[in-house]
């Protein structure tokens, strides 16, 4: 099982160019490294190439892409998604984006899956449960499609002591401008 994970990050003069390595997406590797589910990461904002990703995805062959989103631009990340969903592969969204709104997001996207709150303990659980819908309704924050409507299980917050240290492999270190890293000393709870 793998899981290829992409941050749509559009650099203008409204957001800032990325100078380190996103947290989060650390976090959720780091959290699949630990039940040994092999991922890759693709920062789109140092290459925005819509198919030079989609041919990347290609030669990985993950069983899930994973894109994280921002409301700022958010109908270019949809184009993006969109492309990938060509694939065949099934799609989960999460980040700033998804948690600000409900799961209408699903009919916005050929997204399969959307993530709200936490994901580190979602996102292998619904790797692990891919192809299971029985098991959907207890993945933590899962939004998806049953019976032709839109479920959404209530997200959880983790014990932030419990989580693994972020991993950055992959990431391309010597690509940030910055060397300074970022740390998280709490987390909020979405109601």
């Amino acid at each position: 099982m793998k899981f290829y994970l992409v941050n749509l990050h559009f650099s203008d003069s409204y957001s800032e160019k990325i100078t380190t390595p996103p947290l989060g997406a650390g976090y959720l590797l780091a959290s699949l490294d630990d039940r040994h589910i092999e991922s890759r990461y693709y920062e789109f904002s140092f290459n925005s190439n819509v198919d030079n990703l989609l041919d990347d995805i290609r030669r990985f062959a993950p069983s899930l892409i994973g894109f994280s989103l921002r409301t700022h631009r958010y109908h270019e990340s949809y184009k993006v998604i969109e492309q990938a969903a060509n694939l065949g592969i099934p799609i989960v969204l999460g980040g700033a984006h998804v948690n600000s709104q409900d799961g209408h997001i699903l009919g916005e996207t050929h997204a399969t899956f959307l993530i709200k709150g936490e994901g580190e303990q979602s996102l292998p659980l619904l790797l692990e449960n891919l192809g299971r819908p029985e098991m959907y309704p207890a993945i933590p924050g899962l939004v998806y499609r049953r019976n032709g409507s839109v479920q959404e299980n209530p997200p959880e917050i983790n014990d932030i002591t419990q989580l693994k240290f972020p991993t950055f492999n992959g990431f391309g270190l010597e690509k940030y401008p910055s060397k300074i890293r970022l740390i998280l000393s709490s987390r909020g709870r979405i109601r």
